[in-house]
C-alpha cells in the first residue's frame, strides 16, 4: 500500500508489486503480483504497474525503490486492516489516515523491538497447496496469515531453484511479528519432492493430544505413536501444550550427523545459546547420540532440538527440507554474516550475501526511522549450515514491522484462477520441451 499524501490528510491506496520485485523474496514479504489483479472500485479492469503509477504520479508523489523494484509509500507501516482482499486481487478503495496513525503503528510493531534474535518460521513445500491448508487447519486449527503470488521463481531460492511462478501462504496461529510460523511454498509445474532425511518432525502444543491424534486417523492420515505424517511427508509431533505458553509451536527437531560442526555455526556464528541443561526438551527421545536444544533463550520462542546421528549411512538434505529463518537485530545480522564469510565455522557457507533494500525511501520518513533508533533498510542472506541445512537470517527491527503490515488473515485464495495458471504453466513447460533442440 501507499500513501498519497494531501495538505489536510493521507489516503492510504493498496500497493502494487511490479513483476519482478525483490522485497517480497528477500524476507518472505512479497506482495501479490499483478496477475489477476482486479481495478478500480465497481469496475473489474486489469491494473498494471505502468498504469498506477501515471494515474497516481499527478496527485501526488510515489517513492521507488530501484533495488527492489518495488513501489514505497509510508503506509507499509501499517496494518493491512480493514480490506478484505482476494489473493492476487484487490479493488481501490482509499481510506483516510493521519501521521500520527502511521508513527503509532510504527511504535507499536517496530521501534520496541527485542535485543534478541528468534526463530520466525520454517519453509516448507507443497505440491498440492489445498490439501496442505486442510490439514494444518483441519487437525492443527491454524490459519492463513497471508497469501501471495509471484510470476516468476524467487532471485533467492525461497521456493527452491525453480524459475516458474510460485506461491506462499503463512500459516499459524498469530501474526508473524508475534509468533512463530509455517511458510506453505508452491512452484507452479512441480509435482513432486524428493524427501530428505535432515528434517525430523515438527512439534506442536494442543490441549488434547489423544482427541487430535484420534481426529488425524479419522481424516485419512497416517499417525504413529504422538506423530503425524502430513501431506509431502512431514512429520507433526503432538505434544501437551505447556501450562501458560501462548505459543503453540514447540521446537524443529533436526538431525545431523556430528554435534560438533553444528554447534560452531548455530552458536559461534548465529549467536544461539545451547539450552539443554534447562530446557525440559533435553529429554527428547534420540537413541543413537546426543540431544542438544538450541535457541536465543525467548519465552515464546521456538528452539530447534537437534538429534546427533553419527552412525547414520544415509544423511542427505533435499529441496524437501525448506528453510530456516531467523529474526535476529542488525548488528547480530552483520556479525554473524561476517563469521561465516571470514571464518566458515562448521563447514558452513553463503548460499546468497548479504542483501539490503531500503523499505522507505522517501527522505521524511527515512528521518522518522533513524530518530527511532531502527535501521530503514530490510537486511537478508542465507547462509548453509554444516550439514546443508539453509538458514535465512533477517534483520528484525524492519522484518517485524514489514511482516506486521502484511498480516491479511482474510485473503481469499482465489482457486479457479490458480488452476488456470496451472494450466497455463503446463502448456508453457510442455511448448518448451517440445520445441528444444534434439540433442
Amino acid at each position: 500500500m501507499m500513501v498519497v499524501a494531501s495538505a489536510t490528510q493521507q489516503w492510504r491506496w493498496p500497493m502494487v508489486q511490479p513483476t519482478g520485485g525483490r522485497i517480497g523474496e528477500l524476507a518472505s514479504l512479497a506482495w501479490p503480483t499483478t496477475s489477476g489483479l482486479a481495478g478500480t472500485a465497481g469496475n473489474a479492469t486489469p491494473c498494471q504497474p505502468s498504469s498506477l503509477g501515471s494515474s497516481l504520479s499527478g496527485a501526488a508523489p510515489f517513492f521507488l525503490s530501484g533495488r527492489c523494484g518495488l513501489l514505497l509509500g509510508a503506509s507499509l507501516l501499517l496494518p493491512l486492516a480493514g480490506s478484505r482482499r482476494r489473493a492476487g486481487r484487490r479493488s481501490l478503495i482509499p481510506r483516510p489516515v493521519s501521521t500520527v496513525e502511521v508513527e503509532s503503528a510504527a511504535t507499536q510493531v517496530g521501534v520496541a523491538h527485542e535485543a534478541q534474535g528468534r526463530p520466525a518460521h520454517w519453509v516448507i513445500r507443497t505440491t498440492d497447496l489445498q490439501r496442505s491448508l486442510d490439514f494444518l487447519t483441519e487437525v492443527f486449527g491454524m490459519h492463513v496469515l497471508r497469501h501471495e503470488e509471484m510470476d516468476v521463481g524467487c532471485k533467492i531460492s525461497c521456493n527452491g531453484n525453480f524459475k516458474n511462478p510460485w506461491s506462499k501462504t503463512m500459516v499459524g496461529y498469530r501474526r508473524e511479528d508475534q509468533g512463530y510460523c509455517l511458510e506453505l511454498t508452491y512452484t507452479y509445474g512441480v509435482d513432486k519432492y524428493s524427501l530428505g532425511s535432515g528434517l525430523a518432525y515438527i512439534a506442536v502444543g494442543v490441549e488434547d493430544v489423544d482427541m487430535v491424534l484420534e481426529k488425524a486417523a479419522s481424516l485419512g492420515y497416517t499417525v504413529e505413536g504422538d506423530s503425524i505424517m502430513g501431506p509431502e511427508g512431514y512429520k507433526f509431533r503432538v505434544v501437551p501444550q505447556p501450562a501458560g505458553r501462548t505459543e503453540r509451536f514447540q521446537y524443529v527437531a533436526l538431525k545431523v550427523r556430528g554435534w560438533p560442526r553444528a554447534e560452531e555455526f548455530y552458536k559461534g556464528a548465529l549467536g544461539m545459546a545451547d539450552l539443554t541443561v534447562d530446557s525440559p526438551l533435553s529429554a527428547v527421545e534420540n537413541d543413537v547420540g546426543l540431544v542438544r536444544v538450541l535457541g536465543y533463550g525467548g519465552d515464546e520462542e521456538v528452539p530447534l532440538v537437534v538429534l546427533e546421528d553419527p552412525k547414520s549411512p544415509f544423511f542427505k538434505l533435499q529441496t524437501w527440507e525448506g528453510r530456516n529463518a531467523l529474526a535476529i537485530p542488525s548488528r547480530a545480522l552483520n556479525d554473524a554474516y561476517r563469521r561465516v564469510v571470514e571464518a566458515k565455522p562448521g563447514g558452513s557457507r553463503v548460499l546468497h550475501k548479504l542483501q539490503r533494500d531500503p523499505l522507505i525511501t522517501d527522505k521524511n520518513m527515512s528521518m522518522f526511522w533513524k530518530s527511532s533508533g531502527s535501521p530503514p533498510d530490510l537486511e537478508i542472506a542465507i547462509l548453509v549450515a554444516p550439514e546443508g541445512f539453509e538458514v535465512c537470517i533477517v534483520s528484525s527491527e524492519t522484518f517485524d514491522l514489514s511482516v506486521a503490515a502484511a498480516y491479511n488473515p482474510e485473503v481469499e485464495i482465489d482457486w479457479a484462477w490458480r488452476e488456470q495458471r496451472s494450466r497455463d504453466v503446463l502448456a508453457r513447460m510442455a511448448e518448451k520441451k517440445a520445441n528444444a533442440p534434439r540433442k
